[in-house]
């Protein structure tokens, strides 16, 4: 239960991350078309949304991982990995690989 929890933890940052990334990625482009366009618009603010699209997009990443390999143990330890990746009955380097 408590894997349970923390997928849909994971899953649920995942959903709001990749919003931030979104709004992130906007306003950088907001920030660039202010900054190329209008000159009302300083270079250190367009780095900045830059920096912050960076971030987004590493934590979205870094959690997705973190889903990732909680499935992947959960797999692990009710014995189901090697039937997730259909290797049950499958021979590998010579060597068949039983259920």
């Amino acid at each position: 239960m408590e894997a349970r929890s923390q997928a849909m933890s994971l899953a649920s940052a995942l959903q709001i991350l990749r919003r931030q990334q979104q709004l992130s990625e906007r306003t950088r482009e907001l920030y660039q078309q202010q900054y190329l366009d209008l000159g009302s618009r300083p270079l250190l603010d367009v780095l900045n949304a830059e920096q912050e699209v960076y971030q987004a997009r590493f934590a979205e990443l870094q959690t997705e991982s973190q889903l990732h390999q909680l499935q992947l143990n959960c797999l692990y330890n009710t014995g189901a990995l090697r039937q997730a990746f259909a290797l049950n009955h499958r021979s590998i380097q010579s060597v068949e690989i039983q259920p």
